[in-house]
């Protein structure tokens, strides 16, 4: 059924470290994407420790929403284990093929798509923020792309004060004209699903498509970490080029685990050019810990837009805020109505 796949994996332009991380199990038609964050060690650690135990639950002949399950509960193990590792959590996106159908599943707002070679479309729905703006038609997609609170997400592995996660899943027949696409939002958040659907008409190679996301990517800005797979099925036109035999692996960091039938693979991270010139990468003090622009928060519901983020991980916006928001409000709605003459005081 699977005839070729591509990934393609870079720190980006602005920080030094990858705590993406992603898995590629052809044999068992597994593939995930993981972006962790907690700092560079705690978001390499969750998003290492989701692929890792991902492969090791559906080898073991776990669902993927079970697998999802547990790994929320043995992230939270190891951060209790090492202090170090306190607030370090994950999103994940994961893709099971077999028998001719796809299952997905998917924490955060890592996405997956289905490209026919000229239709993009998301499958997943991220656990956002914004996205329960926009369902609740609050805001425009328009008002999405730049909103303020983007990157809020509402569940992600591995988040302290979630008791349990709630996957969401998709399943289909697995297009075999067509190619899936799983990535971090480090590629959505600088290449629109406009700009991707032009990479993939341009490269059928699903290897080429990769590289070449990644590149505009870093190209658009690269201010996160980046993570892309495609998965062909074996009638689409570029799959040829790429078959299983003879995909060549991607040079990728070595904050990167690729799980494949043998052993883990970890090589130095490859240079990409850098249109920064001398100034080269940021200074990653200014973008240490990924947890300074997300909040978790418990997946229903969501605070009012109105209310800022408690930009610690782990934490959310507590409810005497909201109940003192609410006494003020009603306070200054009776003092009103005295003040016109609508309510007499005895």
């Amino acid at each position: 059924m699977i005839i070729a796949y591509g990934y393609a994996t870079h720190a980006g332009a602005v920080r030094q470290v990858n705590e993406d991380n992603l898995c590629l199990l052809p044999d068992i038609g597994l593939f995930a994407v993981a972006d962790g964050m907690g700092g560079h060690r705690g978001g390499r650690t969750a998003s290492r420790i989701t692929v890792e135990n991902l492969a090791a639950h559906i080898r073991g002949g776990n669902s993927l929403i079970r697998a999802i399950e547990e790994i929320h509960h043995e992230i939270l193990q190891a951060a209790t284990s090492d202090p170090a590792l306190s607030g370090m959590g994950s999103t994940v996106v994961a893709m099971k093929i077999i028998n001719g159908r796809y299952d997905i599943a998917w924490v955060g707002d890592s996405r997956a798509y289905v490209w026919n070679g000229v239709t993009l479309k998301q499958l997943t729905r991220d656990h956002s923020y914004v996205q329960y703006l926009l369902d609740e038609g609050q805001i425009t997609a328009a008002d999405a792309l730049n909103h303020p609170q983007k990157n809020i997400i509402l569940q992600a592995l591995g988040a302290q004060d979630m008791a349990d996660v709630l996957p969401d899943t998709i399943s289909g027949v697995f297009p075999e004209n067509e190619m899936i696409l799983l990535c971090s939002d480090g590629l959505t958040t600088e290449v629109g699903d406009d700009g991707i659907a032009a990479i993939l008409s341009r490269e059928t190679s699903p290897q080429n498509a990769a590289d070449r996301l990644v590149e505009a990517a870093i190209s658009n800005g690269g201010s996160d970490n980046i993570t892309v797979i495609l998965v062909a099925g074996k009638g689409y036109v570029g799959a040829a080029s790429d078959t299983l035999d003879d995909t060549e692996p991607y040079d990728i960091p070595e904050t990167i685990t690729v799980v494949d039938d043998t052993e883990r693979t970890e090589i130095d991270e490859p240079e990409i050019p850098s249109d920064r010139g001398a100034q080269g990468y940021a200074d990653d003090s200014e973008n240490t810990i990924k947890e300074e622009n997300f909040a978790f928060h418990r997946p229903a519901p969501p605070q009012p837009s109105g209310l800022k983020q408690d930009q610690r991980a782990g934490t959310v916006p507590g409810g005497s805020t909201v109940k003192t928001i609410c006494y003020a409000v009603f306070t200054m709605a009776v003092l009103t109505a005295i003040a016109i003459g609508l309510v007499h005081l005895p």
